[in-house]
């Protein structure tokens, strides 16, 4: 089949990468409570990558067809769950829609607003069996809706609820990535919202400024947590523990020590192109042990692909008239554990050979539908 490469599109909510790899394991209590488990060595290479993307199997492709209901413009987050793609646009129409697995559109959860099932900005959104909850940042609230939209009651929040994960003991665990939200990344609540406990206490003189967009992937094992452009990848149990964590160690460096700690200042004394890496993302891991995911190097995006097995990996940096198998973006996990990406209309004029897509795919972004593709 045709390379793929693998373009994240980051939302930034303030401010505003791999060939050979090694890795090790090491364990003992740490500061943070996790336990090592872990090192990820990301180099410059691209062997590895090229190697991984003709491996990929033929994308399946879904086209999301939006109604006046369920119309949005892009997507901040994607979850797969109970026969449904939940389409998340957090700032562009700030709505919540769902799909059917054809792509047909099923469902839209509240509007903009202040009254009930309303919300201001929708950060983040679960799913489970029954419900559907969405948090509402500003409005210090989650919200919860049944699985046809319909909004049935609200929880309060004794904060901003940037990002959120409902827990298999019904309690919630919160994420925060600026000083102003919190103490530390993370908060155990109860039901009712009651904090219950902090974790990954923020460094001495946090200020925060980049926002990750998905800074949870859930899986039927595990919670995986990052927060960018930290040098660290937590994973979890499913009641909010630290079971342990990956530390990431790059060829090129890290991204500058401010930048941890303050990242417009370092953005605005331009240290970010000085050199350093971050990933710009919570990557996503497939069933089969691959990570993708996307890495900002000295002020330009690669895209990453590694193996958490072998502990290879593989880079590939961004450019324009791309095939258009290239740009797509790895945007969430299938509920059967394969790759979802998705083609954005806007990306149309920096498509090589888009004649290379079905005539169904071609049509649908000339009309401004966003197309799934699912490896």
């Amino acid at each position: 089949m045709k390379k793929i490469v693998f373009l994240v599109v980051v939302v930034m909510t303030a401010a505003i990468a791999c060939g050979g790899c090694s890795h090790g394991s090491s364990s003992g209590a740490t500061a943070d409570g996790g336990v090592v488990v872990d090192t990820l060595y990301i180099s410059a290479s691209g062997d590895f990558y090229d190697e991984a993307v003709e491996r990929m199997p033929s994308p399946e492709f879904v086209i999301l067809k939006e109604n006046d209901v369920t119309m949005y413009s892009e997507i901040t987050r994607l979850v797969d769950a109970y026969g449904k793609y939940f389409v998340l646009d957090s700032w562009g129409s700030r709505k919540l829609v769902a799909f059917d697995h054809q792509g047909n559109p099923v469902a839209s959860f509240g509007k903009r607003g202040n009254g009930p099932g309303e919300f201001i900005i929708p950060c983040d959104l679960f799913v489970d069996s029954q419900y559907v909850y969405l948090a509402n940042g500003p409005g210090q609230a989650v919200l919860k809706y049944d699985h046809k939209g319909n909004y049935l009651s609200k929880l309060d929040a004794p904060f901003y609820p940037q990002a959120f994960v409902k827990l298999a003991n019904g309690n919630f665990l919160f994420y925060f990535s600026h000083a102003e939200m919190g103490k530390s990344f993370l908060c155990i609540t109860d039901s009712l919202m009651n904090p219950m406990k902090n974790m990954i206490p923020f460094p001495e003189n946090y200020v925060g400024g980049w926002g990750t967009s998905n800074p949870f992937r859930v899986t039927d094992k595990e919670i995986i947590f990052y927060s960018s452009p930290s040098d660290t990848i937590y994973h979890l149990d499913m009641t909010g523990e630290i079971i342990g964590k990956t530390l990431l160690q790059y060829e090129h460096g890290p991204v500058n020590e401010l930048a941890k700690l303050d990242y417009i200042k370092a953005d605005e004394q331009g240290l970010l192109k000085e050199g350093g890496v971050q990933l710009t993302d919570n990557p996503v891991f497939t069933v089969d042990g691959l990570g993708f995911g996307s890495l900002y190097d000295a002020g330009a995006y690669h895209y990453l692909i590694f193996d958490k097995t072998s502990g290879k990996s593989g880079v590939r940096k961004y450019g324009n008239r791309m095939s258009a198998f290239s740009l797509v973006s790895p945007t969430a996990l299938s509920a059967d554990g394969r790759l979802i990406c998705h083609i954005d209309p806007v990306i149309m004029d920096d498509l090589a050979d888009i004649e290379s897509l079905p005539d169904s795919v071609r049509d649908a972004l000339a009309d401004g539908c966003k197309v799934l593709t699912i490896f």
